[in-house]
């Protein structure tokens, strides 16, 4: 199966190796580093764009050429942009705050969630997603019915390090729970890309309130990404990027929204 008819279906597709294990190890030092600094467990978008090395790591060809490729045209980059660490939301939806001609389940994909996590995640290890295949293409209350028995529907993403998940984010998922402790710090880079025309403004206002009050389950975790919702602002085009990302993005067709 195709990763179009695969993400169409199923509500995500795995793409093996969407960096290299140098790259890996880059962006896992530059997080311990960073880190240890801010005390954040989810690194804040400007600190992310004074290393580009590491931004550089979401505009690579094979990770953008994978990305086009699904949406069928050239897509646009918010400012939620980060790494996180150890960082189990429950099950959860990304999409329901948009309005209903995005969210009906016969709606083209419009918003993707893509991530790389940076080691190998497994159902004993945890460190990935686990999501219901084919619910981006159900209502809520079907949803919200198959969430008081998930086991039965739920599919753990099997993942290697480097690999690059994308899901359609209507899907419903959750962070994959470990069933003992990892033997390394699960890290995850993830953003968000549009290819909508007429439906970013709501996803803005979203990212905006989420500084202020809390409307998502994760808000409300001790690990709170307050202050990663609240440094989107300050992600300012073309000031905050350096030179290279900007030829970078531009050369790849990327643009960028800001709040």
């Amino acid at each position: 199966m195709n990763n179009i008819k695969q993400i169409k279906e199923q509500g995500y597709v795995v793409i093996p190796e969407g960096i290299n294990k140098e790259e890996i190890n880059m962006v896992r030092a530059f997080y311990k580093k960073t880190a240890k600094k801010s005390n954040l467990s989810t690194l804040l978008p400007t600190d992310i764009l004074k290393y580009p090395d590491v931004f550089h790591v979401i505009l690579k060809d094979k990770v953008v050429t994978a990305i086009k490729e699904i949406f069928g045209r050239n897509f646009s980059l918010f400012p939620n942009f980060t790494i996180r660490e150890s960082v189990y939301i429950p099950w959860h939806n990304d999409a329901y705050f948009l309005p209903d001609e995005v969210i009906n389940p016969e709606a083209p994909l419009q918003f993707m969630q893509c991530a790389i996590y940076l080691q190998d995640n497994d159902p004993e290890h945890g460190g990935g997603i686990t999501l219901i295949p084919f619910s981006h293409r159900l209502d809520q209350t079907t949803v919200k019915s198959m969430l008081d028995t998930p086991q039965a529907y739920e599919k753990i993403i099997m993942s290697k390090a480097g690999d690059l998940i994308l899901w359609d984010n209507r899907i419903t998922h959750k962070s994959s729970y470990p069933d003992k402790a990892p033997d390394n710090t699960k890290l995850a880079l993830q953003w968000t890309v549009s290819a909508s025309e007429r439906h970013n403004e709501p996803y803005l206002q979203y990212l905006r309130d989420r500084a202020q009050r809390s409307m998502h389950v994760s808000d409300y975790l001790p690990k709170s990404p307050r202050s990663y919702f609240a440094d989107m602002p300050n992600v300012l085009y073309p000031n905050s990027f350096q030179p290279d990302s900007l030829n970078i993005m531009k050369q790849q067709n990327i643009q960028f929204i800001g709040l």
